[in-house]
This record gives C-alpha cells, sequence and structure tokens, in this order.
C-alpha cells in the first residue's frame, strides 16, 4: 500500500488475502516438475481406463452398446482435460490454502530491505533474515517471491505497490552484489 525510503532501506507495507497465497502455491505446482508429471499421468490414466473399459464392452457382445460410452467419455476427456486439469488442481491448492493459513487473513505485512539483511513484520511475528539467506527471488507479472532458506517465501503483491520500480531496483540490487539468482517469468500463466 505504501512504500517509504529510508537512509539503506526501503519499507513497504501491504496486506495478504488467500488469494496471494493460492497464487503462489499455483505457481510453485506449476514450476514443479513432479508435478507436471502426475497431471500427465493422471489424464492417460483415466483415458487409458476408460478405453480399456470400452474395447472390453465392445468384444462381449451383451453389452457392447455400453462400449460406445465408455469410447466416447474417452475421447471427451482427452478434449476436456486441459481445463478440468486447471480447475481440480486450482481448487485442490484453495483448499490447501486455506486450511494451512485459517486463522492468517488478511495479513498486513511490513517489509523492510535492507543492504545487508530484510525485516518482515506480520500480524503474529517478525523476522529478521540475512540477505545470504536469500536463496532466489522470482519475478512474475503481479508478485514478486522471495525465498529464503528454512523460511516460507515472501510475497509481495505489485498491484499494492506505488512504486514498484524502487522495489525491483533493490532487489536487482541484491542479485547483483549477492549472486542471488533472479527469476524473472513475465509469460506465466496457470494453466
Amino acid at each position: 500500500m505504501e512504500t517509504a525510503l529510508k537512509q539503506d532501506s526501503l519499507q513497504i507495507h501491504y496486506t495478504l488475502n488467500e488469494e496471494d497465497f493460492l497464487n503462489l502455491q499455483l505457481y510453485h505446482a506449476f514450476k514443479n516438475e513432479d508435478f507436471k508429471k502426475q497431471r500427465i499421468k493422471d489424464k492417460y490414466r483415466i483415458i487409458g481406463l476408460s478405453l480399456l473399459c470400452g474395447l472390453i464392452l465392445f468384444f462381449d457382445g451383451y453389452f457392447s452398446i455400453y462400449s460406445y460410452y465408455f469410447l466416447g467419455s474417452a475421447v471427451l476427456f482427452f478434449i476436456v482435460h486441459p481445463w478440468w486439469s486447471k480447475w481440480f488442481y486450482k481448487r485442490l491448492l484453495k483448499s490447501k490454502v486455506i486450511n494451512a493459513n485459517k486463522d492468517c487473513f488478511p495479513q498486513t505485512t511490513t517489509l523492510i530491505l535492507q543492504d545487508k539483511q530484510i525485516d518482515l513484520i506480520n500480524n503474529k511475528n517478525s523476522h529478521t533474515f540475512d540477505i545470504h539467506n536469500l536463496l532466489n527471488i522470482e519475478e512474475i507479472q503481479e508478485y514478486f517471491f522471495l525465498q529464503i532458506s528454512n523460511f516460507p517465501p515472501i510475497i509481495i503483491p505489485k498491484r499494492q505497490i506505488p512504486n514498484i520500480n524502487l522495489i525491483q531496483k533493490q532487489l536487482k540490487q541484491y542479485n547483483k552484489n549477492f549472486d542471488i539468482s533472479f527469476i524473472t517469468d513475465l509469460e506465466y500463466r496457470w494453466k
């Protein structure tokens, strides 16, 4: 909501809701190779079972009419799967986010980006991190995610920051001074 520049630090205030935490989970699931493999396995497992049942019923003279339902459902699921999968996994991850953070929303956060440390103050507690604990910085179209060792990622929603260029400049300075990877994926879309 507000950005303040103090001597050698950048202070920002914003509020996180369940949608912000959901977008973090969706982004990390999208980047996770095991998650991608699981989605592909699910797709072909359902189609394969439907085809198998359809073929078995097709060669059984008494129930052969039902085989067309199974064969047709396999084709239909192949066509519908991208939309269904997107909806299903988003709903699944949303329920996990809500269950894990029941009493946390909305979460008012103050983040102070200094030259050698990051201070995070929210509803429940406050933490100070040395920059050397910062594993990487990820930028997508609507967020910055700061990955810190042994701590959940810090979410910075761009829509609530009036001068996003100051934040981006400070994060790129961490990249330059401390050799922290800065991953930019502005084309990311949950699919």
